[in-house]
């Protein structure tokens, strides 16, 4: 159980929580608030509902209640928080990185309605980063040798060294953090942020435009011809600034239109021209910056090859879809724990704990700067606690692969069948048998988030716990059939 306290955010037993969890264990409806618990994948921060479920025959307008929650475990429903980000809810988040990784091999391999014919498709794997705003403390590493830091002598305005001459280990607290605090261009770096999103959706559009360009073509019918699509995740990088990896694919034109049509471009769009339109138009691509002038990508653009084998300047596709999914539940958490929910107000600021102190000056010129009136449309202070950056942390063009709705739909689908044949109460009342007989109306309030008592929590992370062990063993068992065979 020394996991569950753990994961219930627990140091150690007291008389009370034995209490508590003895309570729950004795009631009669145990095994079915542990059926909800295991429904809702051992959500961390379950949403607890009250209401009914009630059908209305089309034929002849009759009206009978098929669900209630008057007769589950403290008459109510635990339903998944379905929060994406793992520091707030990890079994959530794992469902939305599992999802992510099927959108972005479903388009590297096909499936979930995209045929595999997708893998003869050109393909790259390009990491987009933000330009500096300022020397940093950085890890060096030459094989297993740690080199120098920063090789500079003299001393900056501010009469602090421009360089530094230690070896920093990567877990090194001062790694991430600027050489000098005050010549860092914090600003830029929050507004680049910002920017960011709106200078990927330039540079995928100039992309487009350089595929025509390379091959004499106007835009309109190049676009009939190969069309790019692509899916992307934004990271942080230690420094704070945001950056992309992206997964870049050219079809044929047809699939703009139609799903099932999705064939490999004509010849001639191939790799080679994919790879040299990347490399010559990212370098020019531009966003307005509301101080004025323009923002434009950083030097180090990484282009990788995407193929079934990884040879030089090669990436498998499993390699990357499983690259690319870790980061989809990831958010500015990752720069501190205390970033994990939007700041309210300045006193909320000022209670910010546990950040290095550059993120933490990051977090307040951001908040500062969102009273600037210049800057009112970037919303600076709505996303302080992402470092100006207010844009999705995964997402695909329309015709890439499948979505995260159709996802969901399918696995509430399973649930659902899943339900009625074992006769489980949860969703057997909105079987898809239903659904042409008759009118489904829902009564549901909110009555809280979160366990009941820490007692239920503790429970419910054994519970998680106990089923993680079993998947594990069951991934073994079959890995044993496997080599058998």
């Amino acid at each position: 159980m020394a996991t569950a306290l753990e994961e219930a955010g627990v140091r150690e037993w007291t008389p009370g929580l034995m209490e508590q969890v003895v309570e729950r264990a004795a009631d009669p409806g145990f095994r079915r608030w542990e059926e909800q618990v295991a429904h809702t994948n051992h959500c961390h921060h379950p949403i607890r509902l009250q209401g009914r479920i009630r059908h209305m025959d089309k034929a002849t307008g009759d009206i009978r209640t098929v669900y209630s929650t008057i007769n589950e475990p403290d008459q109510t429903l635990l339903v998944a928080c379905g929060n994406r980000r793992a520091s707030v809810c990890p079994s959530c988040s794992s469902t939305y990185k599992g999802d992510a990784r099927h959108i972005a091999l479903a388009g590297l391999l096909g499936g979930k309605g995209v045929p595999d014919t997708v893998r003869k498709h050109p393909r790259l794997f390009v990491t987009f980063t933000a330009p500096s705003f300022g020397a940093m403390h950085t890890s060096i590493a030459q094989g297993k040798n740690l080199q120098v830091c920063r090789k500079r002598r003299g001393t900056c305005p501010h009469g602090n060294p421009e360089g530094c001459f230690r070896l920093h280990r990567p877990n090194d607290p001062v790694v991430g953090e600027p050489i000098c605090a005050e010549c860092f261009d914090y600003e830029s770096m929050i507004v680049w942020n910002a920017l960011a999103p709106e200078l990927w959706r330039r540079t995928i559009q100039d992309i487009r435009r350089g595929i025509a360009r390379a091959v004499g073509m106007s835009e309109k019918a190049c676009n009939r011809l190969a069309w790019l699509n692509y899916f992307k995740v934004a990271e942080y990088q230690v420094r704070g600034a945001i950056h992309f990896h992206a997964i870049l694919r050219l079809d044929d034109g047809a699939g703009r239109y139609d799903p099932e049509a999705m064939l490999p471009p004509p010849e001639g769009f191939d790799m080679a021209l994919l790879e040299a339109v990347v490399r010559s138009v990212v370098p020019a691509v531009r966003a307005p910056d509301p101080r004025g002038g323009r923002i434009g990508w950083g030097t180090e653009l990484d282009v990788k090859r995407l193929t079934k084998s990884a040879g030089a300047n090669e990436l498998s596709e499993e390699v990357v879809a499983f690259y690319v999914a870790k980061y989809a539940s990831k958010g500015s958490e990752s720069l501190g724990a205390a970033l994990d929910r939007r700041i309210r107000s300045t006193e909320g600021l000022m209670a910010l704990q546990g950040l290095r102190p550059h993120i933490g000056s990051a977090v307040r010129i951001a908040w500062i700067m969102g009273g600037r009136p210049e800057l009112a449309e970037l919303g600076l202070r709505h996303w302080a606690h992402c470092l100006g950056f207010g844009g999705h942390f995964a997402t695909k063009s329309r015709r890439y692969s499948t979505t995260f709705k159709v996802l969901r739909g399918v696995r509430k689908e399973h649930r659902r069948r899943q339900s009625f044949e074992d006769e489980t109460p949860v969703d057997a009342w909105d079987r898809p048998e239903d659904d042409a007989l008759v009118v489904v109306l829902a009564e549901w309030g909110f009555k809280g988030t979160g366990y009941r008592s820490t007692g239920d929590r503790i429970l419910a992370m054994g519970a998680k716990a106990r089923a993680l062990e079993g998947r594990e063993a069951l991934r073994e068992e079959r890995a044993r059939a496997m080599a058998i065979a």
